[in-house]
């Protein structure tokens, strides 16, 4: 993830806000994570992310194959006509509702009354998917983080501040790298 230097990973944005999403991190730090992008089989977000962002959640930046995209959406509020939805490539939404599935959009019913993480990296275990990049926003991000489903974190931080938003996950871990990407500094984590 990225997070201004006071630790923020976004303003506070309500789904009808005109409020755009933070930029934090700069051009060379985007291109590094489309770069992962590239390097991963998928990615995902949460609801919320989907909805305020309308992420597209691809390979632009670099020449790449796209990764899976996914995106938990419990009772389907995502548009039809959002970027996540497009068929453009393909995408995997957990849900709990029963959906019928088409080309490059599959539905994936599932539990919501139990922690869906581990229910996530269950159905990617089945499809032989081994890489994930989370791009989520706090909630799912600490959900990974608190269930120690992670292997590493790269975090760039920015020379920016905001003062108030939506507060970056903690990690307890001590960076065992740290880069300067173009005037961001990004720590590397490990879960050892």
């Amino acid at each position: 993830w990225a997070q201004t230097k006071d630790g923020f990973i976004d303003y506070r944005r309500e789904l009808n806000d005109q409020k755009k999403a933070l930029q934090i991190s700069n051009e060379a730090s985007q291109k590094l994570v489309h770069q992962w992008r590239s390097e991963e089989q998928a990615i995902v977000v949460g609801t919320n992310t989907a909805l305020l962002d309308n992420p597209q959640l691809t390979v632009r930046m670099i020449n790449g194959k796209n990764p899976l995209r996914i995106a938990i959406d419990r009772s389907l509020r995502i548009p039809k006509h959002y970027h996540l939805l497009d068929k453009s490539t393909p995408t995997l939404i957990l849900t709990e509702k029963e959906m019928e599935s088409e080309i490059n959009l599959e539905y994936v019913q599932v539990d919501f009354n139990i922690p869906i993480v581990p229910q996530l990296l269950h159905e990617l275990h089945k499809r032989n998917i081994r890489s994930l990049l989370v791009e989520g926003g706090e909630r799912l991000l600490s959900g990974f983080i608190q269930g120690g489903f992670w292997d590493e974190a790269n975090v760039f931080i920015s020379t920016n501040k905001i003062e108030d938003g939506v507060r970056a996950p903690i990690l307890i871990e001590q960076p065992i790298s740290t880069e300067d990407v173009s005037g961001d500094q990004l720590l590397k984590y490990r879960n050892l």
